[in-house]
């Protein structure tokens, strides 16, 4: 159940009762990136290279307590006396260790302009190929902007996944 409305007595919104309109689905769309653009003169080149590395996260932390407490009892009676006290001494350690692996591997991507001399300009462009995965309404809108599920408060959760695909463009141009 999701609140609609923060005032009190609103918060059963009937909406959330109902049975869902449709089955939400899993898109996925594609498009391209622009990674670079150059406008190269006859007779030039441009080279640039782009590197990205993933690798291993390691988190640790340590929690050290003590307590000291004491503990005193103490009977009396005609002519004698006694007094016992216990101390308590406790140390603790906690230690919470967090692990994320992941493959170890750099990726590097070059891509060289070089400019032949046929034409008098050039407008070299490299584009990346990006998936994307959302959670989307039959004719593949996304969730939160679906009319289907408008009210319901619901999330697409795009996931976007970046690949090694690089596509150049050229364009040439004469004066």
């Amino acid at each position: 159940m999701i609140p609609d409305d923060p005032r009190p007595a609103t918060f059963a919104n009937p909406m959330h009762y109902k049975e869902l309109p449709e089955i939400p689905r899993l898109s996925h769309r594609v498009h391209f990136e622009l990674l670079d653009s150059q406008i190269l003169a006859r007779g030039t080149n441009f080279e640039r290279s782009v590197s990205n590395r993933k690798g291993t996260t390691f988190e640790e932390s340590k929690e050290l307590s003590q307590r000291l407490s004491s503990e005193t009892n103490a009977t009396v009676g005609w002519g004698w006396g006694q007094i016992e006290t216990t101390l308590t001494y406790e140390i603790s350690e906690r230690i919470n260790t967090s692990i994320k692996i992941e493959e170890e591997t750099t990726v590097t991507r070059t891509w060289s302009f070089i400019n032949p001399n046929d034409h008098d300009m050039y407008l070299y462009s490299s584009w990346n190929k990006v998936d994307t995965f959302y959670l989307s309404d039959s004719n593949g809108i996304p969730l939160e902007e679906s009319p289907i599920f408008a009210g319901y408060g619901f999330h697409s959760y795009p996931v976007e996944i970046r690949g090694n695909i690089v596509v150049q463009k050229v364009w040439a141009f004469d004066e």
